[in-house]
């Protein structure tokens, strides 16, 4: 089976809104539902026309967020296909983080700058640190790394249930799944690659093949050649 993860487009984040650790806790621990934004919604268009030039897909499965579901969407549409909703590929429940954390530090001494910087800073700083602070066991009530693996596990083997074993399926999803899925399908070689660029962009696709047994072995990595056009 090939799997095609999609990140969501651009999410309309109320940046104003999110200018108190509380905030930014609420929003990478997932308890904030947010739209795609007027650009989001155009790299959705641009992913939709790259799978209707492609061979047909023959599934498109998204989690219940909102940005996901709007996301796929757009290549439901242009395929003649309906969206299955999977509970079980939402986004990491990274936790949250203290104001004795370096992320309260960060949010005290961004408090000044506008809305633009503000973001610029979050995105570049606050991503990959919930990420490393949720991986090293420093964020409270979030998912643990087991629970996380077993819903992917859990969703590999619904697929597997309900797909032919030469189907394509487009999967749209969320940054931090796509990448810690990456991890675990990835070579050793390209988990050094992987490594060194986490990020994964907003309507970027990354291949896998899905078969019984063994875990899905990572082909191509956040790949986003289709949003330049």
């Amino acid at each position: 089976m090939q799997l095609y993860w999609i990140r969501h487009g651009e999410s309309d984040i109320e940046l104003p809104t999110t200018t108190t650790l509380d905030d930014i806790n609420a929003l990478f621990d997932q308890r904030i539902d947010f739209a795609l934004s007027p650009r989001g919604r155009g790299q959705a268009a641009q992913v939709a026309r790259h799978f209707a030039d492609q061979p047909p897909v023959d599934a498109v499965y998204a989690s219940d967020l909102r940005r996901a579901q709007q996301t796929a969407a757009a290549s439901a549409a242009a395929l003649d296909l309906e969206v299955r909703t999977d509970t079980g590929i939402g986004e990491l429940r990274t936790g949250v983080l203290s104001e004795q954390s370096w992320a309260g530090t960060v949010m005290r001494r961004i408090e000044w700058l506008p809305a633009r910087s503000r973001r610029k800073v979050l995105e570049s700083t606050m991503v990959a640190g919930y990420l490393g602070a949720w991986w090293a066991g420093k964020t409270d009530n979030g998912e643990s790394p087991e629970q996380f693996r077993a819903r992917l596990a859990a969703f590999y083997d619904r697929l597997l249930d309900e797909m032919q074993p030469d189907a394509k399926v487009a999967v749209f999803a969320h940054g931090y799944l796509i990448f810690l899925a990456s991890m675990a399908a990835a070579r050793r070689r390209q988990r050094a690659k992987l490594l060194l660029r986490p990020y994964v962009p907003n309507g970027s696709i990354t291949s896998m093949s899905l078969q019984a047994g063994p875990d899905p072995r990572l082909q191509r990595y956040a790949a986003a050649e289709h949003l330049k056009r």
